[in-house]
Formats: structure tokens, sequence, C-alpha cells
């Protein structure tokens, strides 16, 4: 049996803190000398043994968070040295004619990137714009709802009125 297997059956690490315990199960009544573990003992072991467990899945699930982040950065990062690596290799490959028309694009480049950061910060701008709109039209919602409410039981009581009148 796996000790460390994290999927086993509530009877199978009973059976395991029973051994550790060197507690013999009610079948085996031969060997009335050893002394006998109460259950209350053992079941907060196992209630230990349980909240362990949680806070280490917790924990390996944090851990595998922040791997697959850094993984992730370390693609990114690969990226970005294979593209200097392709420049670098371009300008050893170039003369000093291409070296201008090479800063020149560069810094068009650099320009069309600024342009695309400010893209990017209004569209989070307007992003939290539209998520505060949303909420002012959920409430003009609710309010238009509750006036509804309020105009049909008028209205009811209006009918009621008319109709107790003609009688």
């Amino acid at each position: 049996m796996d000790r460390t297997n994290p999927n086993r059956s509530i009877s199978e690490r009973v059976s395991i803190l029973l051994a550790a315990f060197c507690v013999e199960s009610d079948d085996d009544d031969d060997d009335d000398d050893e002394e006998e573990v109460p259950l209350d003992i053992i079941d907060s072991k196992i209630a230990s043994l349980q909240e362990k467990i949680k806070v280490g899945m917790k924990h390996k699930i944090q851990v595998q968070e922040e791997l697959e982040k850094i993984e992730e950065q370390c693609i990114e990062w690969e990226k970005v040295e294979e593209c200097y690596a392709r420049i670098f290799k371009k300008l050893k490959n170039m003369d000093k004619n291409n070296v201008a028309e090479f800063v020149k694009r560069n810094r068009e480049l650099e320009s069309e990137n600024w342009k695309l950061r400010e893209l990017k910060r209004k569209w989070g701008d307007d992003i939290y714009a539209k998520a505060e709109l949303r909420t002012k039209l959920r409430k003009w919602e609710y309010k238009r709802d509750e006036l509804e409410e309020r105009i049909k039981v008028l209205e009811d009581q209006k009918k009621s009125a008319m109709h107790a009148t003609s009688k």
C-alpha cells in the first residue's frame, strides 16, 4: 500500500493509522496485552492528517500556478532572445549603408510601439468606463423594474376602485 497516495480511501488511512499505533483490529483478540488507542485520538489524528493533506494540496496548486507563470515568462524570454539573435545576425550581415536604413526602421517601430502602448492604455480606460456604465445601467434597470411594479400595483388599485364605484 502506497502511504503517499492522496487518493486512498478513509478505510485505508485508518488501517495505516492503526498500524502506526500498533492497534489491531477487533478480529484479532488473541493478544489482549497490547494497549488499545482510543477512537477519539485516532479520529483527531485522521482529522489532523486530512487538514495537512488539504493544506498540502493548496500549496501544491499555488506552486504549480507559479511554475506555469515562470514557464510562460521563460517562453516569452526565449522568443525575445530569438528575436534579438536574428537582429544581431542581420546587423552582422549589413554594411554601413544599411545601418542608416535600420536605424530609421527602428525609430518607426519604436514610434508604432508607443502608439500601441497608448492604445492599450486607452482600451484599459475604456474597459473601466464600460464596466462603470454597465453598473449604472443595472441600477437604472432595477429602478425601472421597481417603478413598473409600482405602476402595475397602482393600475390594479385603479381598476379595483373603478370596479367598486361602478357597482
